[in-house]
């Protein structure tokens, strides 16, 4: 295992152990939890499932170089071609962000009675900073700036967060917007961008745990509780 691939693996321990805690679990079964929860992930890294298909049809014309009578000519030959793209989402890097996210949503607004005006506010500035910062790259799938984002993140986090002076409620919200606005902002608006490429395969969290869907939300939660703890403490 490399070590970019262990830094993963206890950034996705961490932020499972922690977000088990903060939604209620006490600080002995959270540990448990947490390891469960990772295990889970990195099982269901390499799943996806299929969403849907679509064909594309492209007529081409190449020219060819012929002889005729001993002369050279140059003949234009037509050619239809036709490629399949499949769509698919990842179980760990697509589906489970988003839906801890809700999660973590529905704890924060319900039973910490967190303003859904801030959040909404918060979600809607993720989605359009993090649309613009994607990059489309033949090949590769989509790519972000990690630490532009993760700064991006943090800051509007910290600015909606920070009156409450609790660290809980504040990563809470951190990871439900950055994983809702990560999937929609990230993957979902610049599908047109990737489809473009026509490559055979099209996968939303395509790298598992590792995915920006994932990675860059528990990051983000972890940093923010990190900082509102501290301030609160007076260290």
């Amino acid at each position: 295992m490399r070590y970019n691939e262990i830094a993963v693996f206890a950034i996705a321990y961490l932020f499972m152990t922690y977000f088990s805690e903060w939604l209620g679990l006490d600080v002995n079964t959270a540990p448990i939890v947490g390891s469960a929860l990772t295990l889970f992930l990195y099982h269901f890294s390499d799943v996806n499932i299929g969403l849907m298909r679509k064909e594309f049809s492209e007529n081409i014309i190449k020219p060819f170089l012929i002889e005729v009578d001993n002369q050279r000519l140059i003949q234009q030959v037509g050619f239809n071609i036709r490629s399949t793209s499949e769509l698919l989402i990842n179980v760990s890097g697509g589906i489970i962000p988003p839906v801890l996210g809700i999660l973590a949503a529905y704890n924060a607004l319900i039973n910490y009675g967190y303003p859904l005006t801030s959040y909404s506010i918060l979600l809607l500035f993720l989605i359009i900073a993090y649309n613009r910062v994607t990059q489309a790259i033949r090949g590769r799938g989509l790519g972000v700036p990690l630490a532009t984002v993760l700064l991006l993140t943090v800051f509007a986090s910290l600015a909606m967060t920070f009156h409450l002076k609790d660290p809980q409620v504040a990563s809470l919200i951190t990871f439900s917007a950055s994983a809702i606005a990560s999937l929609v902002g990230i993957d979902i608006l610049n599908l047109k961008k990737v489809t473009a490429f026509k490559s055979k395969y099209i996968i939303v969290g395509g790298m598992g745990v590792a995915d920006a869907i994932f990675f860059i939300p528990a990051l983000s939660s972890i940093i923010v509780w990190a900082i509102v703890f501290c301030l609160g403490a007076g260290l």
